[in-house]
């Protein structure tokens, strides 16, 4: 049995509930280490009970039954966290919630295999991101940039400090996309930040110091390479594609073009029209970066598991729910979601071989890493061009440069 407490927030109590082997008693303070059912996702928490349910997209309510609730609702919305609900309901209705939230606690930590997943992907990332540091900035830049009109203004005010020259820390959210993908819910919004405006960013150090971006070369297509068993340790997964399948005939372009159609399911006709290339030529294209990638055995594996579950898990059991069933929703879905942990792990094993005091990350945009870096430690980072992840065998080839 897995020890866990619901926390006296939920409850409405004075103190919290601790559930385990040795029974069930009411506690002051929630020990270390344990898993937690507390208001709302506390997504960095490597405890939060919130956050597994989430994952595994179980009944997440945490309040009395909602005909009891309404009441307190239509009086004072504001309230709800703080209302003693052991004297707002009668025995039998407390017992009744109580046992309800005991119910959603041992369902979501019976399910072994996202527990797994928590334990192994979904913590690792969590420390990365728990470890960004706040963004110095040219504060007089932003302010020009703002004045001219060159740039969202709302995304540009967000990196504004609100002391010294420092922007606020960013915040993450990871369960309210289908895949994983990042969705910033506070601080500077840095995934809507123009490119050219990631230059007003600057190092704590000074002169000292330098901004780089470290990014996954070709991540979500080199995902679906790599489940094929293949490996490619070239930073251009293109120019790679067309020496080992077409000989070099092909323009690099061409390559890409058809190497993401089968990512994204573009009609032959639409990449026929766009390569001003005969249809057939097309296909035929297709048809050999198919059996190279054996993208067709992948598609096939995951159709299986949605056929059996209802939904699939990414390389490292990430429940998808897939709202289309079809082909290339399939393959997209899984490699965008396996190169989010990819992306959030491959950055955590990254930072474990830096000084934290010499080497602060402070932005993660998808598959790329923004990360503050005394002179001392710059060489060393720029020189890093691979990154071995748990989970692949391959390496994945990364671009490091000064921002």
């Amino acid at each position: 049995m897995h020890t866990y407490c619901i926390a006296r927030v939920v409850l409405g109590s004075d103190k919290n509930l601790l559930v385990s082997d040795d029974g069930v008693r009411w506690i002051s303070e929630i020990p270390s280490n344990t898993w937690t059912l507390s208001r709302a996702p506390r997504q960095l928490d490597p405890w939060c009970m919130n956050t597994l349910i989430g994952l595994n997209k179980l009944e997440s309510r945490v309040l009395p039954a909602e005909k009891l609730v309404k009441p307190y609702e239509l009086l004072a919305p504001e309230s709800l966290a703080n209302i003693p609900w052991h004297q707002a309901l009668s025995r039998r209705q407390y017992k009744e919630f109580v046992d309800h939230l005991m119910t959603i606690a041992k369902t979501s930590l019976d399910d072994n295999d996202n527990l797994r997943y928590y334990k192994t992907t979904w913590r690792p990332a969590s420390e990365l991101l728990a470890s960004l540091s706040s963004a110095c900035v040219d504060i007089e830049g932003v302010q020009h940039v703002i004045a001219s009109g060159d740039g969202n203004a709302d995304v540009l005010r967000s990196f504004l400090p609100t002391h010294d020259n420092t922007c606020n820390p960013v915040m993450y959210d990871r369960l309210k996309t289908l895949t994983g993908r990042l969705r910033v819910v506070s601080g500077p919004q840095i995934l809507t930040l123009k490119q050219e405006h990631r230059a007003l960013l600057r190092s704590k150090w000074g002169n000292q110091g330098h901004i780089v971006y470290v990014d996954f070369s070709n991540l979500e297509v080199r995902v679906i390479l790599y489940e094929s068993g293949r490996r490619c340790t070239e930073s251009d997964l293109y120019a790679y594609v067309n020496r080992e399948v077409f000989d070099n005939a092909l323009e690099r372009n061409t390559v890409k073009a058809a190497v993401i159609s089968q990512l994204y399911g573009i009609s032959e006709g639409s990449l026929a029209k766009k390569l001003e290339l005969p249809v057939e030529e097309v296909k035929k294209f297709k048809t050999m970066v198919d059996g190279f990638f054996r993208t067709r055995n992948l598609r096939n594996r995951i159709k299986r598991e949605f056929k059996k579950k209802g939904y699939i898990t990414n390389r490292y059991g990430r429940r998808i729910d897939i709202r289309e069933p079809l082909n290339h929703i399939f393959v997209n879905s899984y490699a965008q979601s396996t190169g989010v942990d990819v992306a959030l792990m491959g950055f955590h094993e990254i930072m474990k071989d830096f000084e934290t005091d010499k080497v602060s990350p402070l932005f993660v945009l998808h598959d790329a890493l923004i990360v503050d870096c005394h002179d001392d430690e710059l060489q060393r980072l720029l020189e890093t061009q691979h990154v071995h992840v748990p989970g692949y065998v391959q390496e994945f080839r990364l671009t490091t440069k000064l921002l």
